[in-house]
């Protein structure tokens, strides 16, 4: 910046210019982010349904045994997780998931897994957060606890 008159005039049109360009680029960069956010979030949730259904399927391929886990369902910086819910399909067992704002959405296992077994009789839902989840192997599927 000049020290003269000229200077102190240039000030004013150059915030103007500063702050029309950060208006035009925020919000591109904001929903870069919840975009990313977003995927970076579903990839967890849908690894973590993976990690039980093939710990599930193990199970059932060993003939027995039992193992937990921990299952991270955390919210994401921007994305919110909604469920996983474990059920059943037919004769296999399978996965969904819902993040905030987003449709639901299977997992399952090239091969089909086991079926589950409830204690509450209905499919086991997790919310969000963190949960330790039971899984052990039975003659007639593979019983779920968290």
């Amino acid at each position: 910046m000049r020290p003269d008159r000229l200077g102190v005039e240039g000030l004013p049109l150059r915030l103007l210019v500063t702050a029309a360009v950060l208006a035009l680029t925020l919000p591109a960069v904001v929903g870069a982010l919840a975009a990313h956010d977003l995927r970076r979030t579903e990839e967890r949730v849908r690894g973590e349904a993976l990690r039980v259904l093939g710990l599930a399927a193990r199970l059932d391929l060993a003939g027995g045994g039992r193992a937990s886990l921990t299952v991270d369902l955390r919210d994401g910086a921007v994305t919110g997780m909604r469920f996983l819910r474990f059920a059943n399909a037919g004769a296999a067992g399978m996965a969904a998931y819902e993040l905030r704002g987003q449709p639901e959405r299977v997992v399952a296992l090239p091969d089909p897994s086991p079926p589950w077994r409830f204690d509450s009789g209905a499919d086991l839902v997790l919310t969000p957060g963190l949960h330790e989840v039971l899984l052990e192997h039975q003659a007639d599927g593979v019983r779920i606890t968290a």
